[in-house]
């Protein structure tokens, strides 16, 4: 398989727009939401703090005359932490008093920090790392009252890469203290309950050991080993010094590992096991309201009829079980969809003995990422309503058309390539424009996502997209496949298309010399695939390849008519060297037309291609050098690409021609801190100034369209290391 790159490039001032050349455009850039809930903590009062890793992400819920729900509560962002800060772990004693634990990437190095609520400000707390360590992570954090936490988790040093890691908060600032040495067969620590301030109880791995704080100093403790042993102790709650419950896993599976405290030594505890949960049990929280009333939650490893008949993978589904002072019993859970593959329950609050809270993270059909919060009465758990940050903004624009001054469409993808996007122009402005991202059948166990790579509106009552969409079985992939989508009258739909045998179609160009005529170009595994539009269907076509390739790929298509279409790509020959692949349709049949690779080029490829009549196109690529050659209509001829002024290399990716006399492409550099425009005029190329974006960084400009009247539109997008991060799209116009 052929696989070529765009290069990135920093900021740089913009130019006015008005001014001749090419300037950047206001765009707007739709978003995702996606999050997770990681750890939960609720008081008497009612309220409940939940605290996620995605976009740093708290929500509290505060009960109403009219009832509860979830509202976001911002959490200061620390500087220099560029889209790395998230949140591990919360714990409240009171509603004036809660303490989220969480950490960020600084030069290469784990920071971890802590944020004080006292009821309507958050305070930042700085927590030192442990002498000589090369990284560190707290994951669990819990307060014995008002002035009194205590947080859990381990570091590494040049020479030990798992030891355990405790920190104590009194009022005033944060405190390594050292774990118990002796006896320990720990080597994390996952969680940490405190009844007070001198009395807490931390669990980890190995599950041979918990420790016991005693106000002063840590000590460890064996745990009672039945047979295969705990593999590990997940959570921990305590109601006073004498009275906690432990939950984790044995080595073997089976249903979920407890252990009680009495005040003399540690006990196990029976517990059913869920339906069908002999693909794995996980319990991952425990909270308990009194001795006699404890919610423990997690999720496991389902395996439906599919399953068993080898057609389909196992599921995560939550599970919960309940502690009535004498036995544990499960208690029926909700799965917001019955079909996600990941259902997780992970963090767990009781304030009462009929007042539990638990929070974690679901998949939608798309795959992203959803918080997940449900309670319990007494009767069953319920699924309660909460909100997801802003996790991902857009994912970038692909590809661009305008048939008219006044009538540009941009497509491309929003949130990790998980649904569609489409961007008009309307001779003043950019706005996002609804179009359907592919899905499935409720309940058949798939999720869908979609992205486009290009477009062509052959009017302005008329587009064609294409792209590739994605499906997935219980969140396994079963493989790519084409995506076409047909804009008329203003509204998008999405199109059957015809599928190659091997499963792994991805359609990155197409061109329509009318609403009945259109041709697509992509891949169909590691083989060129074509596809024609006869203004009701699509059909693939034979690629005219030579008798020995050794994988081929089609990157750009260009219809000047019904009867002559130009697909451009390159293949690889039998002495393994990537040459380029011109494809030429002159309205009855495809043939393959021969076009030079510079002397001593270790591999060529053509990007992007554009004809403006019958006999007249540019191509235009790499050969580990510029590529550019022109279609005289009997040969194809090398056209020089000139160096910058300081010798950077221009490699243009995408073209666009509306003449002989006028062409323009976009163009990516070596070093990769350049990226602009080529202009053709007068039948050469020179480099032209592009402004940058003020982005992190740039992935460059990937489809370019000219107006009759000779103004261009480019889109691309780029990052921003925020918080959450952001993938901000990308619009420049050219005015001659």
């Amino acid at each position: 398989m052929l696989s070529f790159g765009v290069a990135f490039m920093p900021a740089a001032p913009a130019i006015h727009m008005d001014s001749p050349g090419w300037s950047i455009v206001a765009s707007p850039s739709p978003a995702i939401r996606d999050g997770a809930f990681y750890s939960v903590s609720c008081g008497a009062s009612g309220m409940c703090m939940a605290a996620g890793l995605l976009g740093a992400n708290v929500e509290v819920l505060r009960p109403t005359s009219k009832g509860s729900s979830w509202a976001k509560l911002p959490v200061p962002v620390p500087a220099g932490s560029a889209g790395s800060f998230g949140l591990e772990a919360v714990s409240c004693t009171s509603a004036t008093a809660c303490t989220v634990l969480g950490g960020y990437t600084s030069n290469g190095s784990a920071v971890m920090v802590a944020e004080r609520w006292n009821g309507s400000t958050w305070s930042m707390q700085t927590i030192p790392s442990p002498s000589g360590s090369t990284a560190s992570s707290l994951l669990a954090i819990s307060c014995g009252s008002a002035t009194t936490c205590m947080a859990v988790g381990n570091y590494s040093t040049a020479t030990s890469p798992y030891l355990l890691l405790t920190a104590s908060w009194k009022g005033s600032k944060w405190k390594v203290v050292p774990a118990a040495s002796v006896g320990n067969a720990l080597t994390t620590l996952s969680g940490v309950s405190c009844s007070s301030a001198n009395a807490c109880v931390a669990v980890g791995q190995s599950g041979q050991d918990v420790e016991r704080w005693n106000g002063r100093k840590w000590k460890a403790q064996s745990l009672p080993q039945p047979a295969g042993g705990i593999r590990e102790l997940n959570a921990v709650s305590c109601k006073s010094a004498t009275w906690c419950t432990a939950v984790g896993e044995f080595n073997d599976g089976g249903p979920p590992a407890i252990v009680a405290w009495n005040g003399r030594h540690w006990k196990m505890q029976s517990a059913p096991e869920p339906p069908d949960g002999g693909y794995g049990v996980y319990s991952r929280a425990v909270s308990c309201a009194s001795a006699t009333s404890c919610s423990l939650v997690g999720d496991y490893g389902y395996c439906s009829t599919a399953c068993h008949n080898l057609t389909g993978p196992t599921q995560e589904l939550t599970f919960a079980e309940h502690w009535n002072g004498s036995a544990w019993s499960l208690k029926t859970t909700g799965n917001p969809l019955g079909d996600s593959p990941n259902n997780e329950l992970l963090g767990v609050s009781c304030a009462a003995v009929k007042a539990c809270t638990a929070v974690g993270v679901f998949a939608n059909i798309r795959g992203t990422q959803q918080t997940l919060v449900e309670q319990w009465d007494g009767g069953p758990w319920t699924t309660q309503p909460s909100l997801n940050p802003i996790a991902i903004i857009s994912d970038g624009l692909t590809a661009v058309s305008c048939p008219s001054a006044t009538a540009c469409t941009a497509v491309g993808a929003i949130g990790g390539n998980l649904e569609t996007l489409a961007e008009v122009w309307n001779g003043h402005k950019w706005a996002v424009q609804r179009i359907p991202t592919p899905t499935v059948r409720p309940g058949s166990g798939d999720g869908a996502s979609g992205f486009l790579n290009g477009v062509s509106c052959p009017s302005t009552s008329m587009c064609m997209a294409v792209g590739q969409q994605n499906v997935a079985h219980y969140g396994q992939p079963t493989g790519p496949s084409d995506l076409s989508e047909l804009r008329k009258g203003g509204k998008w739909k999405i199109l059957t298309t015809p599928n190659g045998s091997t499963n792994q179609d991805d359609l990155l160009s197409v061109s329509c010399s009318s609403a009945k005529f259109c041709v697509a170009d992509g891949t169909a595994g590691t083989s060129a695939l074509l596809e024609s539009w006869d203004g009701s269907s699509w059909t693939i076509e034979t690629v005219p390849l030579p008798s020995t390739n050794y994988g081929s790929q089609l990157f750009g298509v260009s219809c000047s008519s019904s009867s002559a279409c130009t697909a451009t790509g390159a293949y690889t020959n039998s002495g393994g060297v990537s040459v380029p692949l011109v494809a030429r349709w002159n309205g009855a049949k495809w043939s393959r037309q021969g076009a030079p690779s510079p002397s001593g080029s270790a591999g060529s490829a053509f990007y992007g291609v554009s004809c403006w009549a019958t006999r007249s196109c540019i191509a235009v690529g790499t050969s580990g050098q510029p590529l550019s050659e022109l279609w005289n209509g009997k040969k194809w001829v090398p056209q020089p690409i000139p160096l910058t002024s300081d010798g950077t290399l221009s490699f243009p990716y995408a073209v666009s021609c509306r003449s002989l006399t006028f062409c323009e492409a976009t163009a990516s550099g070596i070093p990769s801190t350049f990226a602009g425009a080529l202009g053709w005029k007068r039948s050469k190329w020179s480099v032209q100034s592009v402004p940058s974006p003020d982005l992190d960084s740039y992935s460059g400009l990937t489809g370019v369209s000219c107006g009759s009247d000779g103004v261009c539109f480019a889109v691309g997008g780029g990052y921003i290391g925020s918080t959450p991060p952001s993938l901000p799209t990308l619009i420049e116009r050219y005015i001659p």
